[in-house]
């Protein structure tokens, strides 16, 4: 029989609907002989007369209770899942530096964050010491939860080096934190393939220049003629054991005597598919577009490109194949003398 239960605006839809011969198809909850509850399909086919009168109806009745209770399985599991992802979340975010932080320490910026899923494999990363003001740019191995699991590592790789081993070559950072990655994963292997590729920007308040050290990521400058430069890094990951692991990370210095547009990214950005042919947006694309964009106010820069990114991948099957994150500034002589004069620097 029909429980007490059942969605009664539904029962009463299924009578008027077998009163007019029309078919149906619903999820009921019955009760068996037991007056157990169970979750039901149930259709009704009507069979007519060569005058067109119901003569009769086929009912087939499919125990649903075995389905709805794995659905329901599925759904706990589900949820806790995403809670934990979003606690997650929380604790990333918590590891971010606060943006205040930059906008107070830094030449004019803007940071272009879009993780692929809730949470990142890329993040950004700020400190202060020995009158230089470093900002990290990274991009760990994967996205979502491992590459969130991985920045907890490399964020508090970059950390160690800067604030507890006082090292302030840019180069001497990634050389350690290469180590302390590798110690962290606590292995040996040479099919180790977790990683980051990491650009760190290091400026030099007393000397009024910018280092610069990257691993498989570049810096992008832009002088205000429109000259395009950019220092490549080298081609190692941190954490990695490659052929090339034996590379010496370099720091290369950039004077700023005049006006710069400097820019600093991961691989997600000119890597991302899309346009009309679908395919990747490449580095040539990417500095063609900030360069375009340079002279626009930084917040309409960000707006610019948040836009680009959209457009760009509009007609792609997928909307977004990895995580984004890029680092603008406009670096200025002015920059450096506001802050010697903060910091009471000669």
């Amino acid at each position: 029989m029909l429980g007490a239960k059942s969605d009664i605006k539904l029962l009463k839809q299924i009578e008027k609907d077998l009163l007019y011969g029309k078919k149906i198809n619903a999820e009921l909850l019955v009760y068996n002989n037991f007056n157990e509850p169970t979750w039901a399909q149930v259709s009704y086919d009507p069979i007519f007369d060569n005058d067109g009168s119901i003569k009769e109806y086929i009912c087939i009745v499919q125990n649903l209770q075995e389905i709805k209770e794995i659905q329901k399985q599925l759904e706990e599991k589900n949820k806790d899942i995403m809670d934990s992802v979003e606690y997650a979340l929380r604790i990333q975010r918590a590891l971010l530096p606060n943006l205040k932080h930059f906008k107070r320490n830094l030449p004019k910026h803007f940071v272009y964050y879009k993780p692929k899923d809730v949470v990142s494999g890329d993040f950004y990363h700020m400190e202060m010491y020995d009158n230089k003001v470093f900002v990290a740019i990274a991009d760990c191995t994967g996205h979502g939860i491992p590459g969130a699991m991985m920045t907890s590592i490399c964020s508090q790789a970059i950390n160690n080096a800067i604030l507890d081993k006082r090292l302030i070559d840019p180069a001497k950072i990634l050389e350690h934190v290469d180590i302390y990655v590798k110690n962290a994963m606590a292995s040996n292997s040479k099919d180790l393939t977790d990683g980051m590729d990491i650009g760190l920007l290091a400026f030099d308040l007393e000397n009024e220049s910018l280092e610069y050290c990257g691993a498989k990521r570049p810096l992008i400058y832009i002088s205000n003629e429109g000259e395009v430069n950019q220092i490549k890094g080298i081609k190692r990951s941190i954490g990695e054991y490659t052929l090339g692991e034996n590379l010496p990370f370099i720091t290369e210095v950039l004077p700023i005597d005049q006006d710069y547009f400097v820019y600093c990214f991961s691989d997600g950005i000119p890597d991302q598919f899309g346009g009309e042919r679908g395919k990747k947006l490449y580095l040539k694309k990417t500095i063609s577009f900030l360069n375009d964009i340079k002279e626009e106010p930084l917040k309409i820069q960000h707006e610019l490109l948040e836009q680009k990114m959209i457009d760009w991948t509009r007609n792609f099957e997928i909307p977004q194949t990895d995580d984004m994150l890029l680092f603008g500034a406009k670096v200025t002589p002015a920059y450096y003398s506001k802050m010697k004069t903060i910091f009471n620097l000669k």
